[in-house]
């Protein structure tokens, strides 16, 4: 699948309130807490309006209680998809300390099967979670996320859509996940750049939205 990165960087700067928009974003983003459900729900608004070919993708405030609602159902089901890790990471961080010194050997390698299903289910689930939220950008229904066996069946029908699709968004995360630190110095630089990756990746997503037809 083409993925239009270019547009996804530039469509922005296309609407004429452009700076208003990603302005209010932006002061929100400043808000600990609100801040995270905002960018995810601006995400997701940003993504329906590409899916229906919207002249001017980027959302306007007016309706800011479906944005909000969005990214907050969006993370209650990232934390839903994701809880098995933090159940696993108890239960090895426990056994470490009721082992203590005396199993060393043993301790290392439930330290090295924990990274293991961590790794393939943390992917996983970020794959599937990338299909539900796909699937509620279509659809705006939460019930999306947990339909387990429709995502499943969306992955294998459309995976040339949704796997070059999730490693771009991968790539990007990593890349803030990088600069994002080193931003630090400047206060305002890692709500900015969140800000921005909000935007690009709500565009991405409305690409592969559309390009899914059932």
């Amino acid at each position: 699948m083409h993925l239009d990165l270019a547009r996804a960087f530039t469509y922005a700067f296309e609407d004429k309130r452009w700076l208003r928009k990603l302005g209010v974003l932006f002061l929100i983003g400043l808000i600990p807490g609100l801040n995270l459900i905002a960018w995810v729900g601006y995400q997701q608004t940003v993504a329906r309006n590409v899916l229906f070919s919207r002249t001017t993708p980027l959302p306007a405030w007016n309706d800011w209680g479906d944005i909000l609602i969005r990214g907050l159902m969006t993370i209650v089901a990232g934390v839903a998809y994701f809880s098995p890790l933090l159940v696993v990471t108890c239960c090895t961080v426990v056994f470490g300390l009721a082992g203590g010194r005396d199993g060393g050997a043993l301790l290392l390698s439930v330290r090295c099967l924990t990274f293991f299903i961590i790794a393939i289910y943390g992917s996983f689930a970020a794959l599937l979670l990338s299909a539900g939220g796909v699937r509620y950008v279509r659809t705006d229904q939460y019930s999306s996320y947990f339909d387990v066996i429709g995502r499943l069946r969306d992955l294998f029908t459309h995976f040339g859509l949704y796997m070059p699709g999730f490693l771009v968004q991968m790539a990007l995360l990593i890349v803030i996940i990088i600069i994002v630190p080193l931003s630090i110095i400047t206060l305002i630089g890692p709500f900015l750049i969140l800000t921005a990756f909000s935007v690009v990746n709500g565009h991405l997503i409305g690409q592969i939205a559309r390009r899914v037809r059932t």
